[in-house]
């Protein structure tokens, strides 16, 4: 299985996918166009803060863009994971905590597509490496760190994961550096 992780970064004119079995998509698609038809889709969704009214707005109006139509939407934050860390930040007074809100936008998208979320023994096993590794404790990892995880866990003897559009930069509550060095390719390293 060719895994292909597509984020919302520059992505070279030239570049082509078609041969990606399963690609990965986050929150308002940007290169959609380049999703192979036969491929099996998802689009990971952050469903805390405010990025998800805007991606719940944007991907139903576009609900019949063939990247899009069939796709599975996956809710990238576990509710009790994230409502525990909430509180967690929150008793301790962290200048972030009220970007750990979650929200309900996701629930609109159930009538036309498959909604998963992310299972919390998953997001805490995330948790504690990206912690590990550094992660100040009031951060969370982003919605792509979070398909990397998820899409590491699904393969198998033989298959691929290769990322396009991915610029660590972003939301200053994300651990971008620590994110690159986790997802850059072992022969990179």
């Amino acid at each position: 299985m060719k895994y292909l992780l597509l984020g919302n970064g520059e992505i070279d004119d030239g570049a082509d996918f078609p041969a990606a079995d399963c690609v990965v998509q986050f929150n308002l698609c940007r290169h959609r166009a380049r999703v192979p038809a036969q491929a099996r889709r998802y689009v990971f969704i952050s469903n805390t803060g405010s990025p998800t009214e805007r991606s719940v707005a944007f991907i139903l109006a576009e609900r019949d863009h063939p990247a899009l139509r069939g796709a599975v939407i996956v809710c990238a934050r576990n509710p009790l994971f994230y409502r525990l860390k909430q509180a967690g930040l929150r008793l301790r007074r962290a200048a972030l905590w009220r970007d750990f809100t979650l929200s309900d936008a996701p629930r609109r998208l159930g009538e036309a597509w498959r909604v998963e979320t992310i299972g919390f023994w998953n997001a805490l096993g995330l948790e504690w490496r990206m912690r590990r590794e550094g992660m100040p404790a009031a951060h969370m990892p982003s919605t792509g760190m979070i398909a990397f995880d998820w899409a590491r866990r699904r393969m198998r003897s033989g298959d691929s994961l290769e990322l396009a559009g991915f610029a660590w930069k972003g939301w200053e509550g994300h651990p971008w550096e620590i994110e690159r060095r986790l997802m850059e390719p072992e022969d990179s390293k």
